[in-house]
């Protein structure tokens, strides 16, 4: 009986090899983990059955323990020890294009924070300019800025002309003077640009034939002024009328055509990115 039971186990083992290698007669070239796995299933069953005899377990359920355990640890280690050189390769050929890629963008993100800094060193330089310009001129002028780099100083034509009139008056000269003296001080190479604005209603009681003619004979005024009064390059300033075709508020309104009558004088710094566009709207 012991004798047959011997047999059972080797033929098991034999069966076993047998099987696995006929499996793999289909494959070109069978891995090293898959000859590790056969080999180490035939070892775990004849030593599991030897076991098995030897113990309660019996030499056939220790032959199959042997064989599961066999295998896995053959395959197991195969793994661990025996990885292939081309897949190995490959995974360090991807751990490197992996890593250029991570450099490339922790290079991108600092320059984007780089860009950043920059960008609101410019904006507070900006607003600092922009206060000063703001206390400089005073009341009865506002300050505005744009993110190109150009100031604008915009004095409503209620407190610089006579209605009708294109002639400045003493609180119009006192308003401007002082912006004037600000702007030389501030900004001694920019070009200039002064423009007429008027509100929608048409002219019936002056000798003017349409705001287009007001708003241009106001803005030439303030051009005159600070040329012949300040000294400011008839290189560098120019001036534009715009009649009632950039309004600030509704026509609608008393307060809206009040707001929309105004002088504008903008302000282009050199070298500023405006100076470079000379397209740009100064809100």
């Amino acid at each position: 009986m012991m004798r047959y039971r011997k047999l059972g186990i080797l033929i098991a083992a034999m069966a076993f090899l047998g099987w696995s290698f006929g499996c793999g007669g289909g494959v070109e070239k069978r891995s090293k983990m898959q000859e590790d796995a056969i080999i180490g299933g035939a070892l775990g069953t004849v030593i599991g059955a030897g076991a098995g005899h030897a113990s309660a377990l019996g030499g056939g359920p220790g032959a199959l323990v042997g064989l599961s355990l066999g295998a896995t640890t053959g395959a197991l280690t195969s793994g661990w020890y025996y990885d292939d050189p081309d897949e190995m390769a490959v995974d360090a050929e991807e751990l490197r294009r992996l890593q250029a890629d991570l450099e490339s963008r922790e290079r991108d993100v600092s320059e984007l924070e780089a860009q950043r800094l920059a960008l609101m060193e410019a904006h507070r330089e900006m607003q600092e300019e922009l206060d000063e310009l703001q206390r400089g001129v005073g009341e009865g002028a506002e300050s505005a800025v744009h993110p190109a780099g150009a100031y604008k100083v915009t004095i409503l034509a209620d407190v610089m002309f006579d209605s009708g009139s294109a002639d400045l008056t003493s609180e119009g000269r006192r308003v401007l003077a002082r912006a004037a003296r600000q702007i030389k001080e501030q900004f001694p190479d920019a070009e200039i640009e002064v423009r007429g604005h008027s509100d929608s209603v048409p002219i019936t009681h002056s000798d003017w034939k349409s705001n287009w003619e007001l708003s241009s004979a106001r803005a030439l005024d303030v051009l005159h002024y600070l040329t012949d009064e300040h000294g400011f390059s008839q290189e560098r300033i120019r001036a534009v009328g715009f009649a009632d075709t950039d309004p600030v508020a509704s026509n609608a309104t008393a307060e809206g055509r009040r707001k929309n009558r105004r002088a504008e004088i903008v302000i282009i710094p050199a070298g500023s990115q405006a100076a470079e566009e000379r397209e740009f709207e100064v809100n």
